[in-house]
């Protein structure tokens, strides 16, 4: 009569062959894990709404897009592009605006209500009267970056869009 074998009689190769298996499982595992953590990462720095009180709380990547004096930050950052409300002074803003863009800088340019109007009146500027405190400052960078300011200078109050290309 034939007796079926145990499991000590099948060999070294069959609990070799699970233990291969339950590796393999564990890799798996820790590699999907990880990348869930690696994207997570990438989406908060990337593609997130923070807010900060100043820009010494924000990532650091992301602290020289603001000026150093700006406060109530809150950067919406969209891959490369990234668009900002902030408070900051009208002297701290010339600073970084200057730093920034160095000789290729120029002042600001008031903006009518007709512009206003017309160009800023979108999602973004929603909550946005205007005023006759209002400015706008328009620059482009060499390296592929423009930059639209607009800038109450009686109150501080700072919305900027920032775009790579």
């Amino acid at each position: 009569m034939r007796t079926r074998p145990s499991e000590e009689s099948k060999g070294p190769q069959s609990r070799s062959g699970a233990t291969l298996v339950g590796c393999l499982v564990k890799i798996v595992v820790a590699g999907v894990a990880g990348t869930l953590i690696v994207c997570a990462v990438i989406y908060f720095i990337f593609f997130s709404t923070t807010h900060h009180e100043s820009s010494a709380t924000m990532f650091p990547m992301h602290g020289d897009l603001t000026p150093s004096t700006a406060s109530d930050i809150t950067l919406y950052a969209a891959g490369l592009d990234h668009t900002a409300e902030y408070t900051v002074s009208e002297e701290g803003l010339q600073r970084f605006l200057k730093r920034e863009f160095g000789s290729s800088f120029e002042g600001p340019e008031a903006v009518d209500r007709e512009t206003f109007d017309n160009y800023y009146r979108d999602g973004a500027l929603a909550d946005w009267e205007w005023s006759e405190d209002l400015v706008s400052y328009d620059m482009w960078k060499s390296r592929g970056t423009s930059h639209r300011l607009l800038h109450d200078t009686k109150t501080g109050r700072t919305h900027q869009a920032s775009a790579h290309w």
